[in-house]
């Protein structure tokens, strides 16, 4: 008697997953998306660069930029094509660390999604075109010595870049220069205007800090000092190196100088506000109400920093008022660590402005109608800039407006053009580092 094979057992029997596997296959092969790189001839050097060998990496000495402020670096290039970073051991900036922002810039070189085209009013234009249109403009602005021209940057502490705008500012006098980054640190400059009535630079000497205080403040992440902050720190929390500092951090919200602080305290900006001021009144800076009860943690920082002097620190972090940096630099002061734990410099930055108030005004005079050309070098304010402005709505008032980018972002297709731009590790330039060096 014949007998029928069980269905797991016939191999002709498949089960619908495979069946789906095959059809996939098929049309993959069928699609050529199996199929292999395109064919390319390869063509040697006709001049082989100088001290280049196939396989044997080449390293440069460059920067990246951050907020405006630059960071020593060593790329790796393989056959001339930038892979890796690593930071300058001889940069005092990083001393050979580097930061998550540096570590991602070759992925930025090499994004597919960077911008490859000139573009007017979204389409696709040339770098004729462009610099007919910018020839128009400035016929029309040699006969009014620059009425309505506008310029836009970020932070600018290029030697360079600025004798550029500085000669452009010659040209056309009547010209005007503003600055915006959403992460630049105003209420530190308008806080040492407070406090020695001109803006200057603070540099920390973590490495000779015995005490630390922190006030919202995160040195370890997010900022171009941070790496140069995290070595100098560590260094001094090595019992093999002797007595280890003490940090007490006061934070709104979880950092790294948190998790590393022997004393931290939650609470609110208004808070740490008011913990400034407990501060300042237990440092001898402001009077106190003997009958007004301190917090524990104000105490015991308030007493290790008398006792450490002139190796004690307070540092107070962006999102605090002008009027509390005033009051911390009352107390590093008073503490008597200036050229100990800290020192001070004129501003990196040229022409140092408090960008909030350089954003708003130029967006009064665009919608004045005083704009007559706008030109946008790097930064994205119509996503940063503060939503009330509608910087998007002004733009689109403004006759001409251009916009130097390295992708088409939210600006770029308010703008009337936009112009590519290279990165950091294709053009020659210059910049500063937070503590100035070029």
């Amino acid at each position: 008697m014949k007998t029928m094979a069980a269905p797991d057992t016939d191999p002709l029997l498949l089960e619908r997953r495979q069946v789906l596997k095959l059809m996939a296959a098929a049309a993959a092969l069928g699609s050529g998306a199996c199929s292999g790189p395109p064919t390319e001839s390869i063509v040697p050097f006709v001049n082989m660069p100088e001290r280049s060998l196939p396989g044997r990496p080449q390293f440069y000495a460059t920067c990246t930029a951050l907020s405006g402020y630059g960071s020593g670096v060593l790329v790796e290039s393989n056959e001339g094509r930038p892979t890796k970073v690593e930071g300058n051991p001889l940069h005092p900036a990083t001393l050979g660390a580097t930061d998550i922002f540096s570590q991602a810039a070759p992925l930025q070189l090499w994004d597919p999604a960077r911008s490859q085209a000139v573009l007017h009013d979204n389409g696709i234009s040339t770098w004729p075109r462009f610099l007919q249109d910018i020839e128009q403009e400035l016929q029309a602005f040699d006969r009014n010595q620059g009425e309505g021209l506008f310029i836009l940057t970020g932070n600018v502490t290029s030697d360079t870049l600025y004798r550029q705008i500085q000669s452009l500012r010659g040209r056309y006098p009547r010209a005007r220069w503003h600055q915006y980054d959403p992460l630049n640190r105003d209420t530190e400059l308008l806080g040492s205007q407070m406090a020695f009535g001109r803006p200057v630079d603070t540099l920390y000497h973590l490495d000779r800090t015995r005490v630390l205080v922190t006030l919202d403040a995160d040195l370890l992440s997010g900022s171009p000092a941070s790496v140069r902050h995290a070595r100098d720190l560590i260094a001094t929390r090595n019992p093999d190196r002797g007595p280890m500092s003490r940090i007490y951090a006061v934070e709104s919200f979880p950092g790294l100088i948190g998790a590393l602080a022997d004393h931290r305290a939650a609470l609110s900006p208004a808070q740490i506000e008011r913990a400034a001021v407990e501060l300042a009144q237990a440092i001898g800076i402001l009077p106190h109400d003997s009958s007004e009860a301190r917090s524990p943690f104000i105490a015991s920082a308030s007493a290790d920093l008398l006792a450490a002097g002139g190796d004690a620190l307070v540092v107070a972090g962006s999102s605090l008022s002008a009027h509390v940096h005033a009051l911390v630099h009352a107390i590093n002061h008073r503490l008597g660590a200036r050229g100990r734990t800290f020192d001070h410099i004129d501003p990196v930055a040229h022409e140092p402005v408090a960008h909030a108030d350089s954003i708003r005004s130029l967006a009064g005079a665009m919608a004045a109608g005083e704009v007559r050309s706008l030109i946008i070098i790097g930064g994205n304010p119509v996503y940063d800039a503060p939503v009330d402005l509608d910087f998007c709505g002004l733009l689109g008032q403004v006759p001409h407006s251009v916009h130097l980018s390295a992708y088409v972002d939210e600006t770029s297709t308010c703008c009337r053009w936009h112009v590519p731009a290279t990165h950091e590790f294709e053009h020659w330039s210059d910049i500063r580092a937070f503590e100035g060096t070029a």
